[in-house]
């Protein structure tokens, strides 16, 4: 059962094979680089608040800085998994290659045929499991690093073919102010929730902005608001701070203002949240 995708400190890398994610369900920010591939079951995940179906053979890629949840899994859901550190990344000299990684925030997800799954898939993930269980040692690091850079070409390789050199290309002006602003709401979610606000940070008006996020099927309050509610679930589930003190630290004027929040935007309290969908 993966627990999460996260590393321990200075682990760079993990994989394995026949896993599940029940114990996903907590709202959790990647942290790391994180691929897997449905081997049998289904599960429904939530991906920077877009939700996604997952069957057998369907692959999905994590990039760092992603919001994830598992928001539901059948019982005999199984995947194969690669957990790759930031740092071991940089060493494949992967860390530059945005054309990619901005392909991967809008496409995280794809259905591999039978023959892929046959003919590379398995074998990568196989190779990256039984690699990461060898001792630890520069061999064991050189070996993940050629077995990781092969599966990057070819899922590089692949995104070109099926969707053509424009559109993994995605270096537009919109796309890039997107971004921008994803970003903007991460680092800045604790003291400002207006659209104002970020639109000028980007320094275009909020019509603009409001005709960028619904070209992706999104509001730019809807990305707030659920972005300040992640930041709520990660107090709730992370700590054990009081309902009070979780307002406060996310500066609400007090209790009550953000209950009647978290529960418009959850559909039930945070101490309900807390005691029936996380404990």
């Amino acid at each position: 059962m993966i627990n999460s995708f996260q590393l321990p400190e200075g682990v760079e890398f993990d994989a394995g094979t026949n896993a599940s994610m029940s114990a996903m369900a907590q709202a959790m920010e990647i942290r790391n680089t994180s691929f897997f591939v449905c081997t049998s079951g289904a599960a429904i995940i939530e991906i920077n608040m877009g939700i996604y179906e997952v069957n057998q053979n369907t692959e999905v890629v994590l990039v760092p800085d992603t919001m994830f949840r598992v928001v539901g899994a059948s019982p005999d859901y199984k995947c194969s998994y690669i957990i790759v550190a930031r740092g071991l990344l940089e060493a494949l000299g992967r860390r530059s290659d945005i054309n990619l990684i901005r392909h991967l925030i809008f496409n995280p997800t794809r259905v591999i045929s039978e023959e892929e799954m046959r003919d590379m898939v398995t074998h990568i993930y196989t190779l990256a499991a039984t690699i990461s269980r060898l001792k630890h040692s520069e061999l064991q690091r050189i070996m993940m690093l050629n077995t990781i850079g092969l599966y990057l070409a070819e899922i590089s390789e692949r995104s070109r073919e099926l969707w053509g050199e424009e559109t993994v290309k995605t270096s537009d002006r919109q796309t890039e102010l997107f971004l921008k602003f994803l970003k903007r709401v991460r680092d800045d979610i604790g003291e400002h929730r207006d659209v104002e606000y970020y639109a000028e940070a980007l320094s275009i008006t909020p019509r603009y902005l409001s005709q960028i996020c619904k070209k992706r099927q999104q509001s730019p309050k809807r990305i707030i608001d659920e972005s300040l509610c992640f930041s709520a679930k990660r107090l709730l589930y992370g700590t054990n701070m009081t309902i009070q003190q979780i307002a406060e630290e996310l500066n609400f004027p007090d209790q009550s203002v953000f209950t009647r929040f978290f529960r418009r935007i959850v559909g039930v309290t945070p101490t309900e949240w807390r005691e029936n969908y996380w404990r």
